[in-house]
């Protein structure tokens, strides 16, 4: 602190000044400094995103303060495009009528009724449910939801 307080490349105050300061007295004058170098950076920042490759990841002022690691950030960026794109093929292929990983009951046309070779498939304490009529289904999810939650969302299924 005390360095860089009296150094002349940093705020540039003598020893007997920068003692006398107070902390939040140092914090804004080296807040102050700081200032122009920020805009700095944040100008650069700019102009790199606009006129370079930022090979999926946005150059940020912080990569020219020598604070930021820029390589994870790209690293990351790409394995977020590798998961955007496996789920946005998923996605493709659900509606494209191809729903091997998507439960019959999530599907646009179910019914609500479950048959027979699937039923054998169920976990057997599940099994129970699917047997209740509709109205009994009705009063568990007001059960769990709570009556508020449910009776709201049931006027905006009915309202529509």
């Amino acid at each position: 602190m005390w360095a860089f307080a009296t150094s002349p490349h940093g705020l540039g105050l003598s020893s007997e000044s920068f003692w006398c300061l107070r902390t939040t007295e140092y914090q804004a004058l080296r807040r102050a400094y700081e200032a122009p170098l920020k805009r700095w950076a944040f100008e650069q920042a700019t102009f790199h995103n606009a006129n370079f490759e930022t090979k999926g990841a946005p150059w940020v002022p912080d990569d020219f303060l020598g604070q930021g690691n820029r390589q994870e950030r790209i690293a990351q960026a790409a394995r977020d495009k590798a998961e955007t794109d496996l789920l946005n093929f998923e996605l493709g292929r659900i509606q494209q009528g191809k729903t091997t990983s998507v439960p019959f009951w999530a599907l646009k046309d179910w019914d609500g009724t479950v048959s027979e070779d699937k039923r054998k498939v169920l976990v057997p304490e599940m099994r129970p449910q699917y047997d209740k009529p509709q109205d009994e289904m009705l009063a568990m999810a007001k059960r769990f939801l709570g009556d508020n939650r449910y009776e709201a969302r049931e006027k905006v299924t009915n309202a529509g």
